[in-house]
């Protein structure tokens, strides 16, 4: 009995790797239905995308973020050229950002420290003080790291900057 459960194991991981495989392999020549992500702001692992437009506060979201934001993200090395911003929502409109001591909150939750330096040691930006989402925005925030650049430091972004909702297939912690 313990054959056949071991066995079985090694066909679902076995499954399972020889699916990333063609992934990675075959990724610029099928259409997008997955999203890859390399990046630690949010857990490494395969995103699968939705085109469900109705967002709600938790959900994973994939951004072309506005120029100013993606051209800092680039000359960093935080984000690559075709690369989407992977964040969660931790705010819609009409919620409530402040910031106390260098500390962010949506509706007195707290949701992350803001750094005054990243960990090459250049200045941030930094989005302080007290502030509603406007209509038509959001606020991105990847929990996953305390030192992820989001909403923390550049604010609010327009819910048209969402190009996909993502579910989560397989992520490594």
């Amino acid at each position: 009995m313990i054959f056949i459960t071991t066995k079985k194991k090694g066909i679902f991981f076995s499954i399972i790797i020889v699916f990333i495989i063609n992934l990675f392999l075959l990724k610029d020549y099928l259409p997008e239905k997955f999203i890859i992500n390399f990046s630690y702001s949010m857990p490494v692992g395969i995103y699968m995308i939705s085109n469900d437009v109705n967002y709600e506060i938790g959900d994973i979201v994939a951004i072309v973020p506005p120029n100013d934001v993606k051209k800092l993200m680039i000359s960093r090395g935080y984000l690559k050229e075709k690369q989407y911003l992977l964040k969660e929502i931790k705010g819609l409109e009409g919620q409530k950002y402040h910031t106390v001591n260098d500390l962010a909150y949506v509706d007195d939750k707290y949701i992350g420290q803001i750094f005054k330096v990243d960990s090459k040691n250049r200045p941030l930006p930094r989005f302080l003080g007290e502030h509603t989402i406007p209509k038509g925005y959001f606020l991105p925030i990847a929990d996953n790291r305390p030192n992820s650049y989001d909403g923390r430091y550049f604010g609010f972004l327009k819910i048209e900057d969402i190009k996909y909702k993502l579910y989560p297939l397989i992520t490594f912690k």
